[in-house]
This record gives C-alpha cells, structure tokens and sequence, in this order.
C-alpha cells in the first residue's frame, strides 16, 4: 500500500515542480522583459499553487500511506476528523481496521474453541475410564475406545443400543431406579454396577452419570463415566477374608489378646480368651487400661510402650482379684501414625505349678538321697531318726515331723524324734499321742490307721477329716491342712510311723507320698541295720566292694583298677621297672550276646574271667572295663616284651571253646598293650593308648595283639576318614565284586563262586572287606551294602550265561542285620526274578551264630526259599558256637571249614583235629562240606584224604574280577 501512495505524492508533487523548472529556464533564456514578468508572475503563482497542494495533498497522503505501512489507525486520528475526500477516507480506513481487529479476533477465539475440543476429544479417546454419552431416552449416541475394551462390544453394536444389554442381572433394580430418578431430577448419581461382558464375563464397574445442558439449561443428553473395579474387588475380597481370617483367629486363639493404645495405655479390643482369662465382659475390658490388669498397679506394670519383647513372670489379677503368673508376649505396629501395642497374655499356673511340682519332687528325691547318706554315716538310730525328721521337715510346706513307736505296754506311740517350725515344735507337747486301738479316737488317725494297715494313710484334708477330730484345734492353730503317716518295720513286722504334717490342702499326691513310703522304707531298712550291727558291717563291706569290683564277675571295676594302676606306675618308678597295660576285648561277642540271649552272654563273661583270672600272676590286676572289654595291669616288668608273652597266654587260653547249656563257643580276643614309661606315664593316657592298638588289632584281623605306637593315632583318624568315606561308597559306585572258584576235589571241576565284595577307593585303591566291613557294621551300613552284593551277584551270574559260560552257582554271604530284616525274602526273590535267574544257581551263606537267633523265623523264611530252589550253606564253622539240634533243623546244603582251621594242617593237630571232626559232621549230616583257605599242596591232600568234598583258596585261584573269572570259567569249560 506504501509504494502506490508514494506514486501519487510524486505524480501531484513532480508536475508542479516541472513547470516550475521550465518557467525558470524560460525566465533566463528569454530576454523579453514583459515575458520575463509574465513568467515570473505565474512562477510565483505556481509556487502558490505547490505550497497549497503540498498542504492539502500530500500530508493526508503521507498520513494514510504511514497508517496502511504500520496497520495502525492512530496516525489517522487527526485527518479523520476533517470533513475532506481524505477525511472521509480515514474514517473508511480506521474501520477497516477495526473490523480486520474484531476479525482476526473472533478467528483466533474460533481456533482456541476448535483446539480445545480437540483436546477434549483426545480426553475422552484416550481416557483409561469408560466414557458412555446417551440422549435423554438412554440410547447410547457415542462410547470411547476403552468401552469396547472393556465390554467386548464394538462401537457399531454399543452405539443406537440401550445400556441394558450390560446388565448381568447382580444388580438390584431399585438401584436402578433410583439413579433415573436422581438424573433426571437434573442431578449427578454415583454408583456401582455388576454388569457382564460380551463374552459373559463378569466385571464390576464404578459410574458416575450427570446430565449435559444445552444453552437454555435443557438436558439433551447423559454423559456417563464409568471405572473398571473388577480388580478393586477382588482384592477387596480378599481382604474382607483375610479379615475375617484374622478375626476368626483373634477370636479363636487360646491366649488372651489385646490391642492397646499406644499413647495412653487404652484397651482398644480384646478376644473372648482374655474374657475368659480376666473373668471382665468385653465391655468392661475396653473401659480399662494395660496398667489396670496388673497385680501390682505401679508405673513398672504397664505395657512397653516402644520395645517389642517377653515378659516372664508378670502378676496379673482377675476381675475377682485372683493372682496369676503371666508370660507377655509384646509387639507394636504404626496405625494412622499412631502406636498399637499388640499384647498375647498366657495364663502360667498350670506351668508354675508343674515346675513347682518338679521342684518339690526334686527336693523330695535330694531328701531321700540324704536320707541314704545319713543311714550310711549315723552309727546310733537316735542321731539318725533326729537327722531323718530334720530333712523332710526341711521341705516345702511340711510343718511337723515326727517318728514314733508303739510302747508295747500301752499301745500308744511315742515319739523318738521330731522337727519342724519353730511354732510347732513349740506346740508339739500338746500334740495328742495316736494310739493301736482302734476303740479310741485317738487310734482312728492317720498314724494309728497306718500302723494297723501297714500302709501309707493320707488325709489330704485334715481339718475335714472326722477322723482328725483329737487333733483338730492343735491343726488349726498351726494351719495343718493335710498329714500322712508311712509305717516303719523291723525284721518285717510294724514298729512304729514316720508321720508328716503340711500346710498346703491336697499336698500329700501320689508321687510325694511313694517318695516318702521310700523314705520309710530306707528308715526301715536302717532299722533292720541298727538290729543287727554284724549284718551292717557285712552290708558296708558289700557296698564297698560294689563300689570298686564289677557285679557281674567279681573282677575289679575301673575306680580299682586305676588305683591300682597308679600304685603300680609308682612302684615302677622307684625300682625303674615296667608296667604293662592290656586292654582285651571278645571279637564277636555283640553278635553272641544278641543271638543266644544276655543270660548266656552273662555265663560265657563270667567263664572267659574265669579262664583269665587263672591265666594271670597273683600280683596282676584283672579288671572289667565294660561289655565285653577286659584290662589287665602286669606291675614290675622287667622288660616291655613280656606284655606279649602274656598276650600270647591270653590268646591261647581263650582258645580252648567254651560249652555252656549245651553250646560249644569258641571266644577269640583283640588285646591293645601299652607300656609305662615308654607310651605315657599318665595312667588315662596309658589305658586310651592300649584302647587305641587294641581296636588296630581287631582291625588288623582279630585274635591278635598289638602294642601300641605313635604310627596309631595317625591310624585311628584314618579309621575316622575311612567311616565318613564309607557312606558315600555307595552312592558312587565304588564297590566291585570279586569272585573265586570253588573247585570239586573229586573232578577238579568248577561247582561254584563265590562273591567277594571290594571296596574300590578314590585314593587307596582296592579295599579288602576285612578293613572295612566292621565298620560298614558299626555304622549301620551293612544291610544297604548287602542288598547291593546280592543284586549285583545276580546280575553277573546272568551276563556269564548270556555270554555262553558254564552256569554255576555264585555264593553271597550275607551279614546277621541283613538276616534279620523282615524283607529278606523278597530281596531275594527281586534279585533273582530282575535277572531272570534260576534260584538254584543262587546260595546263601551264614554264620553259625544266626542259627540261633530268632530260629523259628530263620527257618520259615528259609524252607520257603529252599522251596523256590535257593541253597544255603553255613559259613566259618567252627569258629563261633555249635549246636547240633538247631543245625538239623535248617535246610542246610554246604557246611565250610573256617580258614583258621585250614591255615596250620596238617602240621597243627588240634586244627587236624577240629577239620576232621568238621568233614565227619557234615557227611554225617549229609551235607557238602567246603573248605576255605586252601593255599598250599600238604593242605589240599589231607583235606581230599578225610573226605573234604570242595575247596577254594589262592591254591587254586585268588579272587578275581568279573572279566578274570570269566576266562577262568572259560578255561575250564574249552569255550573260546
């Protein structure tokens, strides 16, 4: 708009001055002077003519041209005024303005409108609630994305619709009814609806529905908004049942609970236990603070307040202002920004009178005790009847005691001795004597009734006793509720009460009455003593020589023996001589002494000490350690080795076999020797290091000796290891199976094998069973390794058929405990029916000691065995004990020579002997005899000569492995 303007002032404002400049020029060209005036003349009208114009042209020109340049109406303030073309032009001009201004007003409101509708719109899509718009008829007009996601129904479906089809029918209709009513009262309704999904889902939902106003403030439509609750709800749920969890709990549980205000101690709630507990209503509880519940209500007895802890031994006090000890329980936790103490209260007279109970009956037994002791040291029965009342009249709540006996001129009873309270014995003077006669009110007492009996008599409540009726006023004075009177003998007849007076009602139950029916009975006994002092000299000598010797072999006990053994190491000392420590123990006696019971066990102890007791010098010392374990102490030795010469005497006698009640037993020993100076000078030292070599002995193979030596603590621990390694064995396959051939003397043919379990040691290497079966025994684990020997027994002899081998026969030796198990038989039957096995080609050996554990079982369970074909052959006969009739009645096949037996024939005549006598036995029995050790050519002739019918041994073959006995197998057979 500037530039056309700024045309125009030049176009009006160039023309003047061009005539201007051409009237000049005229001026000085021409020399006409009346032209030159002429020209001046109208020169100077010109420049009239332009000032005049300038005026009236140009300035509104430049006025309208800076207005349009700034878009501002203020420069034209002046010229719209004039009543000029250019007046009336600025007034067009400023209302252009104007309007443009009410224009681009009313654009920009219009946008401001539009963008936030736009805004809203984009609230309403995008809303995480359901937004539902309805006209005043209830069809639905629009629904936001999260509608459909909700319900499942598409905008099309919802839209025209009527909301009805949400209903699920869990609403009630009145609420339905009320919400029409309040919206269209023109109000706001909130709420909440169960309504149902497209897919028949359930879902909760919270609505809040208000009307929409036109304008004039007419409702056209409903706007509902709507918030998924189905969640809420749940847990809602939940915790509605939690609660009622808790409340069920709270209400239910046994001790007494209390919810306590922090701040001032206040009882918020209670369940019914503490109702019970404090015999208050609730009601009545909720009125009273922590502090009121105490025994003592002192600042000390309210509740911690900030601590959570126990408190023990809190008196509290029920509503009828009964005392009882309380255990407190207290926990706090932060509600509302308050402080709720949380406190479980549990009732513990029950507990206190149990331990009160415990308490007495322990000072009852240390009364009784004491009573023993003084029975032991009073010479004089007057001293010890004093002494005897002055214990028990130290008890709880005894207030009087008293041992009386009868005069037999009178009948009356006196007392001999007496004690308690001060109050009582001041009293006791006029405390009416009991009498025998029954005709006498005096003789219906517990003391006369006990003494006519020869029974305990109790009256646990004595004032109300019609008996007591002579001793009633003296009873009250003292406060004596119950009394009991226990009868004292002598040589058997009645002589006499101890008599005991208490102050607690019912004090004299069951177990403080046998207590003191004891008590009396040691008083009695030390009667029978005081009547005859030879018999108590007899009776102290007893004692003690219990107290030092063993009471089952006479033999000194292990109080004796260290005596003795310190006196000896002292002798040694003076004269630099030796003492030599034995420490024997019976191999195998555990086994003996639970198969043929504890009374033959008992008899063979006693002949083993017997036989050792004559194999020993007069000046040694032959103890009894325990079970079966024997120490020998030989004093002033001259030198160490003839502790061996002894052991090798010890040895040899106990191995002549034993025969008691019909059983001949043979008994070996394992002996550990220690000697002074040369192990310890400290005699427990001495007899742990002879403990030490002995158990080295028995794991060397038993039946020896072995002194000890450093070299044998390393071994122990080693035995320790060796325990804990051994129950992993299993689990990791590490034990093997080897098997050695039993060979026919007649054919020199393989009859069987027989299967020898190793122990295959990460570290060690091959582990002979000898070393670790006794303690696979001990420690529990020779069953489980048994049952594992069977089965894999089994399985071997099934791969050697398989591959084409001879079927023979394999041997397992199974331990005692595996006998023993109920579920032998089917353990058996599995190993051989997995495998598919021939029972016959399956023996099972045992020792002679099982023959007579259990027998009636053992040979059930084997003839069903035998029935399916399994053999069974006893295994090291010989060593143990022997009995014919039990043997006969097995369903034995194979009767084995112990090796031991085999080791020394035929240069040893008592081994020839006892061999022979085997191979006779068997044959007369009819039975295969087998001998086992066979390791040379000597022994191998005599035992075919006698009419040994199979042998094995490294004469033949060592144990070998599954692959080894296989080639041996097939060696024998001519298979490739």
């Amino acid at each position: 708009m500037k530039q056309p303007i700024r045309k125009i002032q030049i176009s009006i404002v160039g023309v003047p001055l061009f005539l201007m400049g051409l009237f000049l020029a005229g001026m000085l060209i021409l020399q006409d002077s009346g032209f030159q005036k002429f020209l001046a003349v109208s020169l100077l009208i010109l420049i009239v003519l332009f000032i005049g114009l300038c005026h009236s042209i140009s300035r509104p020109l430049y006025l309208i041209s800076r207005s349009l340049h700034h878009q501002d109406a203020a420069p034209l303030a002046g010229l719209a005024d004039e009543r000029t073309e250019f007046g009336q032009l600025a007034r067009l001009i400023q209302e252009f303005f104007r309007q443009r201004e009410e224009l681009i007003a009313e654009i920009q409101e219009r946008q401001r409108a539009e963008q936030q509708l736009r805004l809203f719109s984009r609230a309403i899509e995008q809303s995480a609630n359901l937004v539902m718009i309805t006209d005043c008829e209830g069809i639905i007009e629009y629904v936001n994305p999260k509608f459909t996601q909700v319900t499942g129904y598409t905008e099309a479906e919802a839209i025209g619709a009527n909301p009805r089809f949400l209903k699920s029918g869990r609403t009630a209709s009145e609420q339905y009814r009320r919400l029409w009513q309040t919206i269209l009262a023109g109000n706001e309704w909130r709420g909440e609806f169960c309504n149902r999904r497209k897919d028949g889902t359930l879902y909760w939902e919270l609505t809040a529905i208000a009307p929409l106003r036109d304008e004039r403030g007419t409702t056209t439509h409903f706007l509902a908004i709507k918030e998924d609750i189905t969640n809420r709800k749940k847990i809602e749920a939940a915790l509605h049942a939690s609660e009622l969890k808790y409340r069920n709990v709270f209400a239910t549980i046994g001790d007494a609970l209390f919810l306590v205000d922090g701040r001032d101690g206040r009882i918020l709630t209670v369940n019914p236990a503490a109702c019970t507990l404090y015999g208050y209503s609730r009601k009545e509880l909720l009125a009273l603070k922590d502090i009121d519940l105490a025994s003592d209500p002192t600042s000390d007895a309210q509740l911690p307040r900030a601590e959570s802890r126990r408190l023990m031994d809190r008196w509290h006090r029920r509503k009828d202002g009964t005392a009882f000890p309380a255990d407190l329980w207290v926990r706090h936790f932060n509600y509302k920004g308050h402080t709720i103490t949380v406190a479980a209260v549990r009732d513990m007279s029950a507990q206190k009178l149990v331990e009160r109970k415990v308490v007495r009956l322990n000072s009852l037994y240390a009364a009784l005790s004491r009573t023993n002791a003084a029975i032991m040291r009073q010479a004089k029965p007057d001293d010890l009847f004093r002494q005897v009342c002055q214990i028990v009249a130290e008890l709880e709540q005894i207030v009087l005691v008293s041992i009386s006996f009868v005069n037999p001129e009178t009948s009356w009873l006196e007392a001999a001795a007496y004690a308690g309270t001060p109050a009582a014995l001041a009293l006791h003077p006029t405390v009416p004597h009991a009498t025998t006669d029954p005709s006498l009110a005096e003789g219906m007492g517990p003391c006369g009734m006990a003494f006519r009996l020869g029974n305990p008599v109790v009256s646990n409540d004595f004032l109300n006793d019609p008996d007591s009726g002579p001793w009633q006023e003296w009873a009250n004075h003292l406060g004596v509720r119950a009394a009991a009177a226990f009868p004292l003998r002598r040589s058997g007849g009645v002589i006499g009460c101890l008599t005991a007076c208490a102050l607690e009602l019912g004090f004299f139950a069951d177990d403080i009455t046998g207590l003191l029916t004891n008590l009396a009975g040691e008083v009695s006994f030390a009667l029978d003593l005081f009547d005859r002092e030879t018999q108590r000299e007899v009776v102290a000598q007893h004692i003690q020589h219990m107290a030092t010797h063993d009471p089952l072999t006479g033999l000194p006990n292990r109080t004796l023996l260290l005596d003795r053994l310190s006196q000896a190491i002292h002798g040694a000392r003076r004269k630099q001589h030796y003492v030599g420590i034995l420490f024997l123990d019976l191999d195998h006696f555990k086994t003996l002494n639970d198969s043929l019971g504890h009374d033959i066990g008992d008899q063979l102890l006693r002949a083993v000490t017997e036989r050792l007791r004559d194999s020993v010098r007069q000046e040694d010392t032959l103890a009894r350690q325990g079970g079966d374990e024997f120490i020998l102490v030989l004093p002033d030795m001259a030198e160490p080795a003839f502790a061996g010469r002894v052991a090798e005497h010890l040895l040899r006698a106990l191995r002549a076999p034993f025969a008691l009640y019909h059983h001949i037993m043979h008994v070996n020993a394992s002996i550990g020797i220690s000697v002074y100076p040369v192990d310890s000078e400290d005699p427990m030292t001495l007899i742990r290091f002879a403990d030490s070599a002995m158990y080295h002995a028995k794991a060397a193979g038993r039946a020896d000796y072995v002194f000890f030596t450093s070299e044998l603590n390393v071994r122990v621990s080693e035995l320790f290891i060796l325990s804990n390694q051994l129950r992993q064995a299993l689990e990791r396959e590490e034990f093997i199976l080897h098997y050695q051939p039993q060979i026919d003397l007649a054919t020199y043919r393989v009859t069987g094998m027989e299967a020898l379990i190793r122990w295959r040691h990460p570290d060690k290497g091959l582990i002979s069973p000898i070393k670790f079966i006794p303690i696979a025994e001990e420690a529990g684990l020779i069953s489980a390794i048994g049952e594992w020997t069977l089965r894999t027994a089994c399985a071997q002899a099934r791969r050697w058929q398989d591959a084409g081998l001879p079927a023979v026969p394999i041997a397992v030796n199974l331990s005692a405990p595996q006998w023993l198990q109920p579920d032998l038989e089917k353990q058996v039957i599995t190993a051989l029916e997995s495998q598919s096995l021939a029972p016959h080609l399956l023996e099972l050996e045992l020792t002679e000691s099982l023959l007579m554990r259990d027998t009636d079982k053992m040979i059930q369970t084997m003839h069903r065995l035998r029935a399916r074909g399994v053999r069974f052959a006893v295994d090291d006969f010989g060593i143990g004990y022997s009995s014919l009739s039990y043997l006969k009645q097995f369903p034995v096949d194979h009767l084995k020579i112990d090796q031991s037996f085999v080791r020394d024939i035929p240069a040893d005549p008592d081994d020839a002997a006892i061999a022979t006598a085997i191979i006779q036995l068997g044959k007369s029995l009819r039975l295969t005899v087998i001998a086992e050790g066979v390791e040379t050519s000597a022994q191998l002739n005599f035992l075919r000569e006698h009419g040994c019918d199979i042998a094995q041994g490294y004469y033949f073959s060592s144990p070998l492995p599954a692959d080894g006995c296989a080639e041996f197998l097939a060696r024998q057979s001519g298979v490739n």
